[in-house]
């Protein structure tokens, strides 16, 4: 929940992130299919002033797993 109040503070309105998201499948789509987030960390990257990210995983699979 606190995740989804995040976004929504971000972009204001719920159907804004969404266009998003369908932005961001379309480019995925036109480069082999690479995931929204591939999409996203590339965009990231290619600011002059980012030298890395850190990607992590938050899904309960991975959680159980790291127990």
């Amino acid at each position: 929940i606190q995740y989804l109040d995040v976004i929504l503070k971000a972009w204001v309105d719920w159907s804004l992130f969404q266009k998003l998201l369908v932005v961001l499948r379309a480019i995925g789509n036109l480069h082999d299919g690479v995931s929204i987030s591939n999409v996203a960390c590339r965009w990231v990257l290619d600011h002059q002033f980012v030298g890395a990210i850190i990607v992590g995983e938050s899904s309960c699979c991975a959680r159980t797993l790291c127990r």
